[in-house]
């Protein structure tokens, strides 16, 4: 019975867990962007974002682990999600680098795929965004090009 207990006691935890839903794929840059405002935000091939696809809901505002990276957030001039953990803030398509507001996003990694889970969710080392790496091309990138994936694969949550 005790083991029962902790298992409905750690789901529980899990449920309480902050998440913010509305993250989306764009069809036009590959990137990840909030779809919870007016606009759509800037996307880096023109115009803004088009979304499509699951609806993510990230963690934010947690203790970093082993399998999950703090330090992403969203950019308040094009609505992307960004790594702030390095010595940039990146490239933004509005100009500059991105601007952080919000939460800090703590993004599982290095997990397996589940129904509920989407892999090929990439950094991308020229503009510090989040980008789906699952087609022959990577997108857009606002510095030029497509993106370029760097470091950990991600695989985030959505209903």
């Amino acid at each position: 019975m005790a083991v029962a207990g902790s298992a409905l006691s750690a789901q529980a935890d899990v449920h309480a867990q902050a998440n913010q839903s509305n993250w989306r794929f764009c069809t036009r840059c590959y990137g990840l962007f909030f779809y919870g405002f007016t606009g759509n935000g800037v996307c880096p091939a023109g115009g803004a974002h088009n979304m499509a696809g699951f609806n993510f809901n990230l963690p934010h505002d947690i203790p970093e682990t082993p399998t999950s990276q703090a330090n992403w957030r969203f950019c308040a001039k094009c609505y992307g999600m960004f790594w702030r953990g390095g010595s940039t803030d990146g490239a933004c398509p509005k100009g500059g680098g991105h601007d952080a507001a919000g939460f800090n996003f703590v993004l599982p990694h290095s997990v397996p795929e589940t129904p509920t889970a989407q892999r090929n969710w990439r950094f991308c080392d020229k503009c510090n965004g989040m980008f789906f790496w699952g087609f022959t091309d990577n997108g857009r990138c606002p510095t030029g090009a497509q993106h370029r994936a760097a470091g950990l694969n991600f695989v985030l949550p959505h209903f």
